[in-house]
């Protein structure tokens, strides 16, 4: 009699035993046999669930539970900001999943702060990161007529990620929640740093408007800061100084760290205006370079939009450490006090590497940002 062949859970089952299952799991099966074991299982799991289940579930697990605002409020907003955003840019509607690791591999998140499927992908859990993979494919596409297309990619897109940490809801934050966001890629050439910064200019603009027109649906603000600054300039004294840089990485958003005082570093930590700065200390730490460049941008960036939004206070965040391993160069942050006083930080954006390691082309650029929108309108809508 033909002895029947093992099936393929059979095989993993017993290629498990006397193994480390966790690194077998991890480094030896292959991707598609992972996929049909894990299925297998949770088939098997839910043959054993009733609708009582699926109800305990959905009232217990974070997860699934609902937004607080209403969808009125956030369709609105969403439409707000796509007439708000410059016509150019191409309105994208995002998958709710990405491949699996794109937010690991490309922006470094802890895989366990993603909610990771089954089936090679995870929960969208950055509009950013979603925005680049298509911007990569737009670029690509160009790429393959003609190898030295410079052509401008602008997209946006209103998303709702998720993340699996836990947050405090009393300050807004959630496991999933609505963000919009803004992305421009091209092909650099010599001269090019006047048309990023306009780049620069036309993300801030859209937000900042953005914010103005939101009082049409009720929202108030008592104070609107952006704040701009090159992670190089931290990168840079992290390097020189020995600096603890993973513990700088796990306080990027404890307000009690101040890097310069907690390693004696004579610079303030922001200011309004990068001539304030005392030359003879930029020069102890090498930072010449950098600072010469964000000398620039309040030419071509902060002068313009002061002028248009004089209400805003623009400022330089010289010891900004949130965006290490993120950004690579230039990014900003913008923040508004609600009526209660408190300040959130709303949108943060800034180059990245991404698209030269996807396109593998050091001559790529990538700006990208994004609004967390439902978080505004929770905490400033009245």
């Amino acid at each position: 009699m033909e002895i029947p062949k093992p099936t393929p859970i059979q095989n993993i089952i017993q290629r498990i035993d006397g193994e480390d299952t966790a690194n077998f799991l991890s480094n030896e099966i292959q991707g598609s046999d992972f996929n049909s074991m894990m299925l297998h299982v949770y088939d098997k799991r839910s043959d054993r669930l009733v609708p009582a289940d699926i109800y305990r579930q959905y009232s217990e697990n974070r997860f699934v539970k609902p937004a607080t605002v209403d969808q009125r409020d956030l369709v609105r907003f969403d439409n707000l900001f796509l007439d708000t955003a410059p016509q150019d840019y191409v309105a994208v509607e995002l998958s709710p999943t990405q491949p699996f690791a794109v937010n690991k591999v490309l922006a470094g998140t802890d895989q366990k702060l993603v909610l990771s499927s089954i089936r090679n992908t995870e929960v969208s859990a950055d509009i950013t990161t979603a925005l680049a993979l298509e911007s990569v494919v737009r670029r690509q596409a160009l790429i393959d007529k003609d190898h030295l297309d410079r052509t401008m990619v602008k997209l946006c897109s209103c998303h709702r990620c998720m993340r699996a940490q836990q947050f405090d809801d009393e300050q807004g934050f959630t496991s999933h929640f609505r963000v919009v966001g803004m992305l421009s890629s091209y092909r650099r050439s010599q001269n090019s740093f006047g048309y990023e910064m306009e780049q620069f200019s036309e993300h801030i603009d859209t937000y900042l408007n953005l914010l103005y027109q939101s009082k049409e649906m009720g929202c108030k603000f008592d104070g609107i800061s952006v704040k701009f600054s090159d992670i190089r300039l931290m990168d840079s004294l992290i390097t020189t100084f020995g600096l603890d840089r993973n513990f700088l990485r796990r306080n990027t958003q404890n307000q009690a760290i101040s890097p310069f005082k907690l390693y004696d570093i004579n610079l303030p930590s922001t200011v309004s205006d990068i001539d304030d700065l005392d030359q003879v200390m930029a020069s102890k730490y090498g930072l010449n370079d950098l600072l010469y460049v964000l000398k620039r941008t309040q030419e071509n960036i902060l002068k313009p939009l002061s002028a248009k939004f004089p209400d805003v206070n623009f400022v330089y965040d010289l010891e900004r450490i949130a965006g290490i391993g993120y950004y690579n160069a230039l990014c900003f942050k913008i923040s508004a006090v609600n009526t209660k006083g408190i300040e959130f930080p709303l949108s943060d954006g800034g180059t990245t590497d991404w698209n030269k390691k996807l396109l593998n082309n050091q001559k790529e650029w990538l700006l990208t940002s994004g609004f967390g929108s439902e978080l505004y309108l929770k905490q400033f809508r009245v």
